[in-house]
């Protein structure tokens, strides 16, 4: 055996580094977690979560063209964290759908639906998009049915992040308010 592992021939040696080295590599790669596995298993247990307890409320918005629009929120907590929390509105025959997932109040994944108010099938969209973010960046971007002309990879991770901001923000503030008129 170490003649031939060790012996003279070239051949042999690569061979037996070659089979070594996709050794190692599928054992490490079996081991790995990667960024869509993690992000995946914290949304599972976020809408898990969300099916057993929702806390709701409505809010209104003004827009710059003075309408005003009615919102509603719903958001679940784990340990006093938020999780996950979602905006639904109408905004010109359109039902928005925003949903949020959040790890250490850092989002991780944001989901935007867009389908005609009172659709006659459930799964009727005209658009939507997905943002999955790692460390406040951007991994992956989907977006699907007619997207909007200004939308562009680049500037997806700042508009999502942005959005999530004032979103989460605005979470925040109308939270104390849910907690200060909740019944004990």
């Amino acid at each position: 055996m170490k003649n031939w592992l060790w012996g003279e021939g070239l051949y042999k040696k690569i061979s037996c580094l070659t089979v070594l080295l996709m050794i190692v590599f599928v054992l490490s790669a079996q081991q790995r977690r990667d960024w869509k596995t993690r992000i995946d298993e914290i949304v599972e247990k976020a809408d898990s979560l969300s099916m057993q307890s929702q806390i709701m409320f409505y809010s209104e918005r003004i827009l710059k063209n003075k309408d005003v629009i009615k919102e509603t929120w719903h958001y679940t907590l784990e340990n006093d964290r938020i999780i996950i929390f979602q905006v639904r509105y109408l905004l010109q025959g359109s039902e928005i759908t925003e949903v949020y997932y959040v790890d250490r109040s850092e989002l991780i994944c944001m989901e935007r639906i867009e389908a005609p108010n009172a659709a006659t099938y459930i799964d009727e969209i005209r658009r939507g998009e997905l943002y999955f973010l790692e460390n406040r960046a951007l991994r992956q971007y989907v977006s699907y049915g007619k997207k909007p002309s200004s939308q562009t990879y680049g500037n997806a991770q700042f508009d999502c992040l942005n959005t999530f901001e004032n979103r989460f923000a605005e979470l925040r503030r109308n939270m104390d308010i849910v907690k200060a008129t909740r019944r004990r």
